[in-house]
């Protein structure tokens, strides 16, 4: 099994750390197999730093970090994802407003006759809303971070694969470029939260977006 753990560095009084991954039965001072951060324990703020695109990739394939090292990448998830939330609500500000859709015209609306009511037996009504209740459809993430201007057109599509679970996010054609964020770092610190919560459960996702514009024009 391979371990993400700390190694230790430097002198007696000044110990210097490095996150490492190597396997589980190499000796504390055996051969790793990759860097992929530091820990300086004498630093009272931003004492560590982590290649959190490493971590992910080993967390993974099955890698399993240690104690200290878990604690180290769920502060700096957290970290990465208030900057994005934080970057993308800028550029949100920042912005130009589209101008307002023309008024459609007004249309005369015909009467139609009122269809006869076929009533419906009383135990399957009881027996839908009781399905209604109990799948609830799931919350898109993105919709509680502000991140959306229109949270009621978000939609989570859940796709089995041989190897994964793809999860099909689709959105406003506006919100498509909120959710990426600059650079790709918003929609990527949502993906890195999701691969390390299923990487525990032992399971791989992935979060697609799909951009409504592309699917039609094909």
């Amino acid at each position: 099994m391979v371990k993400i753990r700390l190694r230790r560095f430097g002198k007696k009084n000044t110990p210097i750390y490095r996150v490492v991954v190597a396997d589980k039965r190499s000796p504390r001072d055996g051969r790793i197999i990759e860097e992929i951060g530091t820990y300086d324990p004498l630093l009272k703020k931003d004492n560590f730093t982590l290649k959190l695109d490493r971590v992910d990739y080993w967390l993974g394939v099955g890698a399993q970090p240690s104690d200290t090292v878990a604690s180290f990448i769920k502060k700096a998830r957290k970290g990465s994802l208030e900057e994005a939330v934080e970057e993308a609500a800028v550029e949100a500000a920042e912005a130009p407003t589209p101008p307002a859709p023309a008024p459609e015209p007004e249309v005369a609306a015909v009467e139609e006759p009122a269809a006869e009511e076929s009533p419906e037996p009383e135990a399957e009504a009881t027996a839908e809303a009781s399905a209604s209740e109990a799948t609830p459809e799931p919350e898109a993430p993105v919709a509680d971070k502000g991140l959306v201007d229109h949270p009621d057109e978000v939609n989570i599509t859940e796709v089995e694969q041989e190897r994964a679970t793809v999860y099909e996010l689709r959105l406003h054609p506006t919100d498509v470029g909120r959710v990426i964020g600059k650079s790709g770092r918003t929609v990527n610190a949502i993906r890195s939260l999701m691969q390390a919560g299923s990487a525990k459960a032992g399971k791989f996702t992935r979060l697609e977006i799909i951009d409504e514009k592309d699917d039609a024009d094909e």
